[in-house]
């Protein structure tokens, strides 16, 4: 019972028999009301035609052709019940007095009673105005009926139009009967014809079961067949097909996937080794600027030249302030990587953040003669920490400022894309080559640019560290070259809220 035949057998074979079932219940409680109504209004019909009729006329003349033997041309008139009567209608057409007038058959009139006044008016009684045919049981037979009262000339005439449904019954009886052997007939034979459908579709599937168990070993010199008829059946076997031969490509791949490996293995162990050397080169360089400002300020105190004591001044300033930017790029890599392990989130209005930025940067834009502008759309809130959001975008404001040619421009835009808020930083520039654009974002990593000099100024943290930001935000970052620069960006989320207003 667990194979694909036999499931499909047995659902196929339900859903038909449900079909059948319905079908003949359907058939069956609608059938004889559908036939029913449809008498109903029939009777109805007759008697609306039968209201056009002259009735004193009308019944005359049906009684005259009762008693003529031989056929004769009769008035249109009498053809009228004539054309009823022969659909299986009976007419009783009565008088004012309740007395018979015309009854369809002629031995009625023999059987007609004198009725006591109580029981005139009880049958009476029953006719109604405009009333419509309807069905109903009488001693176990049941009949279309239909009793009105007719008004013509100032006389009042009952009408009774009435349909025996005994031929109606045994009709519908012997056709549910027909019709069961019918839908017995067509179970049996949609029961063959889905066993064998099933037994077709399988066939290619167990093949494909056995095929895959061959390729489960490694075993890809098989192939599954194609020509089974059936459009999906095929697609299964091309797939499987192709499957075979992407598996054999596969462990090539994977046998040049390892050395990749051992590549970017040897790659990490080449950047950590840098990250060492950077520590290592730090620590040596400190000790430079140390011995040179301890031999200035020893020199200062000795020298009465005013002019040579600024010199010496000035130079044991530049020395600090070197060893403050290594100092300051030792604490930025410690801070970032502490901060992101313990990174607290905050609703932040990232619109003001980052105009802030844009204000502290423009007097160091100006002095070095850098234009700069920017796009920021209001109140985009994220939800992230302050302190590592600013240092991103900070980071990405200071490189602008360091590799924009002079005479140059900065251009900053924040918007919200589809959720998302994006933020990116261009600057007039040498552009960076293709080679460069992933690593750029490893710590310590000093890029080239297109004509192939490599980028001195900086220790390679602030992208790295950029990254690692925005990867802790759910964030992506990029770089892209434009005609006369660079483009750096990065997205992240935007606040719950905001991303519902965007959809």
């Amino acid at each position: 019972m667990k194979t694909i035949r036999a499931k499909f057998f047995l659902s196929v074979i339900l859903l038909l028999t449900t079909a059948v079932c319905g079908i003949a219940l359907l058939y069956t409680v609608s059938s004889r009301r559908l036939y029913l109504a449809s008498q109903c209004d029939y009777v109805d019909e007759a008697f609306e035609e039968l209201k056009s009729q002259d009735l004193e006329e009308l019944c005359r003349i049906g009684n005259e052709q009762k008693e003529v033997a031989q056929e004769e041309e009769a008035p249109e008139s009498v053809w009228f019940l004539q054309r009823y009567e022969n659909e299986n209608l009976r007419f009783r057409i009565r008088n004012s007095s309740f007395q018979l007038m015309y009854d369809t058959y002629k031995s009625a009139a023999a059987r007609e009673e004198d009725y006591t006044q109580e029981e005139k008016e009880s049958r009476i009684a029953r006719y109604q105005e405009n009333d419509a045919a309807s069905y109903e049981k009488v001693n176990g037979n049941g009949r279309i009926i239909l009793r009105s009262i007719v008004r013509q000339q100032d006389e009042t005439y009952y009408v009774m139009i009435l349909e025996s449904t005994l031929l109606i019954d045994s009709s519908i009886s012997y056709a549910n009967r027909v019709l069961g052997l019918v839908l017995l007939l067509f179970l049996s034979m949609g029961g063959l014809a889905v066993n064998l459908l099933a037994k077709r579709i399988s066939r290619p599937v167990m093949e494909a079961a056995r095929i895959a168990s061959r390729m489960a070993g490694q075993d890809f010199s098989e192939r599954a067949s194609v020509d089974s008829g059936y459009q999906e059946l095929d697609e299964l076997g091309e797939n499987i097909n192709l499957m075979a031969d992407q598996l054999q490509k596969t462990l090539e791949d994977l046998r040049n996937s390892n050395e990749s490996l051992q590549k970017e293995n040897l790659r990490r162990t080449e950047l950590e080794r840098h990250r060492k050397d950077f520590i290592n080169n730090v620590s040596h360089e400190m000790k430079t600027p140390l011995a040179i400002i301890s031999s200035q300020m020893e020199m200062i105190a000795l020298i009465k030249d005013e002019e040579k004591r600024r010199e010496y001044c000035e130079s044991a300033i530049e020395e600090i302030e070197r060893m403050n930017r290594m100092l300051h790029s030792m604490l930025t890599i410690f801070s970032a990587e502490r901060g992101l392990e313990h990174m607290e989130m905050e609703r932040v209005d990232f619109s003001r953040l980052v105009k802030k930025e844009l204000e502290d940067f423009e007097p160091l834009f100006l002095k070095k003669r850098i234009r700069l502008s920017y796009t920021v759309e209001e109140n985009r809130m994220v939800m992230g920490s302050r302190e590592l959001l600013r240092r991103a975008a900070d980071n990405f404001l200071m490189n602008a400022s360091r590799h924009t040619f002079r005479e140059g421009k900065v251009e900053a835009v924040l918007e919200q894309r589809e959720g998302r808020l994006r933020f990116s930083v261009y600057n007039d520039g040498e552009k960076i080559s293709w080679k460069d654009q992933e690593k750029i974002w490893d710590s310590f990593y000093q890029g080239s640019v297109l004509d192939g000099k490599t980028q001195k100024e900086g220790t390679g943290l602030g992208l790295y560290i950029v990254k690692s930001i925005v990867a802790r935000h759910d964030g992506t970052c990029g770089v892209r070259n434009r005609e006369a620069g660079v483009e750096f960006w990065f997205e992240i989320p935007a606040a719950p809220e905001e991303r519902k207003e965007t959809c």
